[in-house]
């Protein structure tokens, strides 16, 4: 293993499928991805791997076991995403990488206004799946954390979908269509101090902060876990220089 397993229950989420047909959709199953990556993350008693992490192996065909070596986690999820019109049908697969078995799937097949619904139930099933107990704070938590409505919640998908084509040019419309979309500031900052456009890169970086005042290379450091140790080197580097402290300020 590339990475020794954490001792709490540790998971990474792959990007879904877009099983549409049509690439315009991809949004839809990236945004999905995003939004059950951001869910889980919540509970400290889990660990779960940064969606920058895991969207490495959204282009290639993988292999489950060597993605879990690779990333030092025993649970993969894994899934696709038909979206028509006001209907949806999301399929999902949790599997011990250890074992290689299923331990748990569903194929949910609902209006598109149940994409909240769809979420926390997957979510809960990972959870319990994973032998995660919670206490009655995090369930209350859970049914809690839906900050969009449908049409926000499309825009924030959008948003998600130029984010993960990664140029700088993308982040800057994702920015646009969700401006307090702080990954995408966060990256932008980054490629702007990579090219010396420092002046730029102070801006974005200050985007960051004002959405999440306690972002520091520190926090963000613990959160990458990338194959390449130059590659978390590189992205933390561009951040120094962009601006954004070594540690909490606040």
């Amino acid at each position: 293993m590339a990475y020794p397993l954490p001792e709490k229950p540790s998971i990474v989420v792959l990007p879904f499928k877009n099983m549409s047909g049509d690439p315009k959709e991809n949004y839809f199953s990236d945004g999905l991805t995003e939004q059950i990556i951001t869910t889980l993350s919540v509970y400290p008693r889990i660990f779960v791997i940064t969606r920058q992490s895991a969207f490495h192996y959204k282009k290639n065909a993988v292999e489950i076991r060597q993605v879990a070596e690779e990333l030092g986690v025993r649970y993969v999820l894994t899934g696709g995403v038909q979206k028509s019109g006001d209907k949806m049908r999301i399929t999902v697969q949790l599997i011990d990488a250890l074992s290689g078995s299923y331990i748990w799937s569903e194929r949910y097949d609902r209006q598109l206004t149940d994409i909240f619904l769809v979420q926390d139930e997957i979510t809960a099933n990972v959870l319990n799946a994973m032998v995660a107990e919670l206490t009655e704070g995090e369930q209350a938590r859970r049914w809690t954390q839906k900050k969009y409505n449908l049409k926000g919640l499309e825009k924030h998908y959008r948003a998600q979908g130029f984010f993960c084509r990664h140029t700088r040019e993308d982040y800057e419309k994702a920015i646009q269509v969700s401006p307090n979309f702080i990954a995408a500031h966060l990256y932008l900052s980054a490629c702007y101090s990579s090219i010396d456009h420092e002046a730029d890169a102070h801006v974005a970086a200050k985007e960051v902060l004002r959405i999440d005042p306690k972002l520091s290379i520190e926090s963000y450091a613990t959160r990458l876990r990338y194959k390449n140790k130059a590659d978390i080197d590189r992205e933390l580097n561009a951040l120094r220089k962009a601006g954004l402290p070594e540690k909490s300020t606040s």
